[in-house]
């Protein structure tokens, strides 16, 4: 990633500071005294601060990304906070956390490379049986705490949304069941799917 570029959407470059200040310190942007050929067509409309930076992807081409502010101080800190991950090794593109937690998965078992057949056939039916059903289409930064709890007290009583293939009656797990389920399986994943950003 390169350095994060700010924008105001509104303005054209070379604006004089006290036409910004103008708009800036008004309450409606319309109502600000600005000169015609300053105005941007976006002018009023939407936000108007945007941050831009350019992102490799898998093919070595460099794409543009980008995301909107209501004022110039949250794109500052955004941009500023996205440099420092930058630097640190630690940047990764916000969209990522939309992927469903089913390519995590997949991403995850293939990355095991080290496992018995019959442990990696457990954790396959694992994911197929109890964990996708409830998680695979979710996108991986949208699952909480909260609702990680609320599916282990499903798993306890036997309250949990199962696979359409599944022909026998779903019933309560037991805690070594569970455990495996949910600290081994899905955590896995999830710190998979962390630690890839």
């Amino acid at each position: 990633m390169s350095r994060v570029m700010i924008d105001d959407r509104w303005l054209k470059d070379g604006t004089p500071g006290r036409v910004k200040r103008s708009v800036g310190q008004a309450r409606d942007p319309m109502a600000a005294k600005v000169p015609k050929h300053w105005k941007t067509t976006l002018y009023g409309h939407g936000m108007r601060w945007r941050c831009r930076w350019y992102q490799p992807d898998n093919h070595g081409r460099h794409l543009q990304r980008s995301r909107s502010f209501k004022s110039l101080r949250e794109a500052e800190e955004f941009a500023s906070a996205m440099e420092d991950d930058a630097r640190r090794g630690r940047y990764h593109d916000p969209r990522d956390a939309q992927r469903p937690f089913s390519e995590a998965a997949s991403a995850w078992l293939s990355s095991k490379v080290d496992l018995k057949a019959s442990t990696r056939g457990r954790y396959r039916l694992e994911l197929d049986q109890y964990v996708l059903p409830r998680w695979g289409a979710e996108p991986v930064g949208t699952i909480t705490t909260a609702g990680l709890q609320d599916w282990v007290r499903g798993l306890q009583a036997g309250d949990y949304p199962v696979p359409a293939t599944r022909h026998h009656a779903v019933r309560p797990l037991s805690a070594r069941s569970i455990r495996s389920i949910v600290m081994i399986v899905t955590g896995g994943v999830l710190s998979y799917a962390a630690q890839n950003g």
